[in-house]
């Protein structure tokens, strides 16, 4: 509202309460009126708000995104996360639907994380000039797709010189084995991530892999 965006909070609630009274079977004046609650930290009438906007628009993802947003500020993680899915179910292809259910799943971290990418990731696919989605992605999935590559690199250098070592020293000859292990290790977490992500190769056009998209934006 520009009324909230002059930082004049108070009289855009009035105003939303006016609105309210003259059309209260407009479920758009609900959502307003919970916008206004809720930049005024009164979140559980902002909720009463966006509940009342539901229930005349059932149908609608931007509600039910917003009720999430709501149920996060009352620190109600597991309700957060309910109403965001139930508005990315509603609307697969809404950005904001998205955006929330990503919020709210990175912020359940480490368990959460990668589900947290594959939200981003769709996302992005939707809206690649948000520069936001992209630090978003970056942030849950640089970890997981970045280093295991750097990882195994290190690991196939090492071997040579493990090599050398185990030659001049006569140590054990399975030591060679170390470095081995460590790069498939890390080669298998960083698939295992990519397949449970599920949207890594088919995130963005062309079928560009995402570990350089990662790797650009970070520099």
């Amino acid at each position: 509202m520009v009324l909230s965006g002059l930082g004049r909070q108070v009289d855009a609630l009035e105003a939303a309460e006016l609105a309210v009274q003259i059309s209260p079977d407009q479920w758009r004046c609900y959502t307003r009126l919970g916008r206004c609650f809720t930049r005024l930290r009164r979140h559980h009438e902002a909720e009463q708000a966006v509940a009342k906007a539901a229930e005349l628009h059932p149908e609608g993802s931007v509600v039910f995104a917003q009720w999430a947003r709501v149920a996060w500020a009352l620190e109600e993680v597991a309700r957060a996360e309910e109403l965001a899915r139930k508005a990315v179910s509603l609307d697969p292809t809404s950005v904001d639907a998205l955006r929330v259910l990503g919020m709210v799943l990175h912020n359940q971290r480490p368990a959460k994380d990668c589900e947290a990418f594959a939200v981003y990731a769709r996302a992005m696919a939707l809206d690649p000039t948000d520069e936001e989605l992209r630090q978003r992605v970056i942030d849950t999935g640089y970890n997981e797709l970045v280093f295991p590559p750097l990882i195994i690199g290190t690991a196939f250098v090492l071997l040579p010189l493990v090599a050398v070592l185990c030659l001049a020293l006569r140590l054990p000859v399975a030591l060679l084995a170390l470095p081995l292990v460590v790069g498939v290790f890390a080669g298998v977490s960083t698939v295992v991530y990519r397949r449970q992500a599920g949207l890594v190769e088919e995130a963005f056009p062309g079928g560009v892999d995402l570990f350089f998209r990662l790797w650009w934006a970070r520099k």
